[in-house]
């Protein structure tokens, strides 16, 4: 049982060095997704939150909660220019151990209009992360607590352990680059996540590193009808020795109503994994998402293709305007 243990240690330990927070609603996330898209939108300000709840049919479910705050500044010295920034809290909890990651990162982007008419524009940001996890060891089980006819937890696990915390700093930027071709509109972006590698062992291992990570992500627009638009997309991450492809795209259709502007439908294929099927709608300014994993992989036998669902929301609104009571003057009578 204790050999168990250890493997599912290892095993463990491997999947928190080649996976981070992320989401199959990936462009709903789009400061986890590239720091250069913190401003990256048409108003003043953006608000962003996502939940992830996957696993429920396998073992103790993962559950993720973010939530993203960022603004655009116009007013700059430099012509055709502006800076977005940004904060994004992650919070996860996953299996049985209650491993935590708590995440705070602040974001700075730079964006730079190529045209005067907007049609293409480059940008680059940078963000800081500080990272904290724990892990909870008495939620294990352990062979010494098995008294011969059944799982004993008053018994001692008889296992030495060294810290249940870990914190540290981390580094990341991004590029993206936004163009628009025969009222096309493309969107290319790389980053570079981990740039320093810290070190995530609890037992203060200097051999165990976070992974670089690389990202690439790409998504176009253009019209189908006057009423329909298609955006598809595709995503392609590697950390280390593993890798995930996500393609496929979104339908927007329009509603005339006053409130309820847009349906969406679609998802994307996540290679050798899951077929990600989504709906959302646009409410005033607020976008609304739901989707769902079907899980397609090895992991089928016991998740019986049921994966994870995620749900997003983005809100971007405006400063205030004064309203200015217009002067009224009286007008001459003339006779």
């Amino acid at each position: 049982m204790r050999s168990l243990l250890i493997i599912a240690l290892i095993v463990f330990a491997n999947l928190a060095k080649s996976q981070d927070i992320h989401y199959s609603q990936f462009l709903s996330s789009p400061i986890n997704l590239n720091p250069s898209l913190a401003g990256s939108f048409n108003n003043d300000y953006r608000l962003v939150m996502n939940h992830r709840n996957q696993w429920q049919s396998v073992t103790v479910p993962f559950r993720t909660f973010s939530a993203a705050f960022d603004t655009r500044i116009t007013s700059l010295p430099i012509s055709k220019s502006f800076i977005g920034a940004g904060l994004q809290i992650n919070s996860d909890r996953a299996g049985d151990s209650r491993f935590g990651t708590q995440q705070v990162k602040l974001v700075l982007s730079f964006h730079r209009i190529l045209k005067s008419d907007s049609s293409m524009i480059i940008s680059g940001g940078i963000a800081g992360t500080y990272n904290y996890h724990s892990i909870d060891y008495n939620s294990l089980y352990y062979g010494s607590q098995y008294d011969g006819h059944q799982y004993n937890p008053s018994l001692p696990n008889n296992e030495i352990f060294g810290n249940d915390r870990l914190s540290y700093f981390d580094f990341e930027t991004g590029l993206m680059f936004y163009h628009v071709i025969n009222e096309v509109k493309m969107r290319y972006g790389i980053s570079f996540n981990h740039l320093n590698k810290p070190l995530i062992s609890f037992e203060g291992n200097e051999q165990v590193e976070l992974y670089r990570k690389f990202n690439f992500f790409a998504q176009s627009e253009f019209n189908i009808s006057e009423q329909m638009k298609a955006f598809p997309s595709i995503l392609f991450l590697r950390q280390g020795q593993f890798q995930e492809i996500m393609i496929g795209g979104l339908l927007r259709q329009r509603l005339n109503h006053i409130a309820f502007n847009a349906f969406y439908f679609g998802g994307w294929l996540r290679w050798k994994d899951a077929l990600v099927l989504k709906i959302g709608m646009d409410y005033f300014n607020l976008n609304l998402g739901i989707s769902y994993d079907i899980n397609i992989s090895k992991l089928v036998v016991a998740s019986n293709s049921l994966g994870g669902l995620e749900l997003s929301l983005i809100y971007i609104f405006g400063k205030r305007k004064k309203y200015e009571i217009p002067v009224h003057m009286n007008c001459p009578v003339f006779m």
